[in-house]
């Protein structure tokens, strides 16, 4: 923390000393080093973010963050530190309701932000109550701004997750194929970085469902288990490798396999989603009362409105393929208690309670086990909306420590750092 925060110092110090003069005095050059200066300090300031989360110091950062507004006169750069903190509210303190108060103060986004990641943490808050052309445009806007390759990928990929929520397969394909075919290049050239790597990965899996070819299950297979064999892995990012590869051999329907992998990820952490998954893959194994204990072993009051659909659809499979009238009750009461997310899940939630109901009340039939069986299991359905559906801001889970302990050992003692990071403490010298 001490050297990230000298850092930035530092480049304050630089920037008051070079850039500002050439400002004040009207020189051309000036303007072109305030350009420099804004993503460079922004870089470095985002060091020092996400130290303080590590360090759990989550509550003296938004003081930090209120007095390096001083440090560049520009509006962008106090647009960055209320993005910053907007970020902090949402990913270390996990409360979207205080992140969209900070990022409320950035409202209207229109075509004229240009800061790619003010445009990701948007989408990432209002998402689920953006309209489908809405969030479409907001992918095209930051595309527009970078053809960096995780960039292309993330949010090529959402927009054909988006497609497929209202049922333009077709355009989902060719916006699938696109990235597919953008990403196998850059992996033949050895050239995807580990988040990149993920998405790839996602995109394969995802056009195989569109295309109903398990050689892109497979393939998608092969690039996750490379990932995992690359150090520095937290287990939350290991775990999501893990749960992606039975992710992949679930849609493929190889049931044995899905339960293995979501077995092997849950033995590092467990999740919510992996066992509403392995609920499913256990089910279709014909292990009905089985997979009805894993899902009892969730509390569907900590569910979050993704999983509480899944958890929702997988219980009410596993109520009627029990037979068990009393289960099916509790399950069509869940269905009546909730709105889907999106339309295409709203008619299937529907769909999937009628036919519960008819189960109820005329028994269990092959021909009602079958369609509840292809309501759970459809396409767009089981995409993971875990991954692609929702922007991810803060990468995969890479091991950061292994950096800072990198950084610690070259730190020889007091070196006058802490005298740099006055600044910073709110002392200006």
């Amino acid at each position: 923390m001490v050297a990230a925060r000298a850092d930035v110092s530092q480049y304050i110090i630089w920037h008051r000393t070079n850039t500002e003069p050439l400002l004040r005095s009207g020189h051309p050059v000036g303007q072109q080093m305030l350009e420099i200066d804004l993503p460079a300090l922004s870089d470095a300031v985002d060091e020092v973010v996400r130290i303080h989360w590590l360090a759990g110091s989550t509550g003296l950062l938004m003081g930090v963050l209120d007095r390096l507004r001083l440090a560049i006169q520009d509006p962008r750069w106090s647009r960055k530190m209320t993005y910053f903190q907007a970020l902090t509210e949402s990913v270390p303190n996990d409360n979207d309701d205080a992140a969209k108060r900070e990022f409320n103060k950035l409202l209207p986004i229109d075509e004229t932000e240009t800061d790619i990641e003010i445009l990701e943490l948007c989408l990432s808050l209002y998402i689920s109550t953006m309209s489908f052309s809405a969030v479409i445009s907001l992918c095209d806007h930051i595309l527009r701004l970078s053809d960096r390759l995780s960039v292309v990928l993330q949010y090529t990929a959402l927009k054909a997750s988006h497609y497929i929520l209202i049922e333009d397969v077709q355009q989902a394909g060719k916006l699938f194929d696109q990235v597919v075919a953008r990403a196998r290049r850059a992996h033949e050239e050895n050239d995807l970085d580990p988040y990149a790597g993920w998405l790839f990965a996602l995109a394969l899996s995802y056009l195989g469902l569109l295309k109903r070819e398990v050689a892109l299950f497979d393939e998608a297979i092969g690039i996750l288990r490379e990932q995992l064999e690359a150090e520095g892995w937290t287990p939350t990012g290991a775990v999501r490798l893990h749960n992606q590869i039975a992710d992949c051999h679930r849609y493929a329907e190889r049931w044995a396999e899905a339960e293995a992998a979501y077995r092997e990820a849950r033995a590092q952490v467990r999740t919510s989603a992996g066992t509403v998954f392995l609920a499913e893959a256990i089910l279709r194994q014909g292990r009905a009362q089985e997979a009805e204990r894993e899902l009892a072993s969730l509390d569907p009051k900590g569910l979050d409105v993704n999983e509480y659909e899944d958890f929702a659809f997988t219980s009410a499979a596993v109520a009627v393929e029990s037979g068990d009238r009393e289960l099916m009750r509790k399950a069509a009461q869940r269905l009546e208690g909730f709105q889907a997310s999106a339309p295409y899940f709203e008619r299937r939630r529907l769909t999937l309670l009628l036919r519960v109901n008819q189960a109820i009340t005329h028994g269990r039939s092959p021909k009602i086990v079958r369609s509840i069986r292809r309501l759970v299991s459809t396409n767009a359905r089981r995409l993971s909306r875990y991954a692609i559906l929702e922007p991810n801001i803060v990468g995969l889970g890479l091991n950061v420590n292994r950096a800072l302990d990198d950084l610690a050992d070259q730190l020889d003692g007091d070196d006058g750092t802490n005298q740099a990071t006055a600044f910073l403490n709110g002392k200006r010298r």
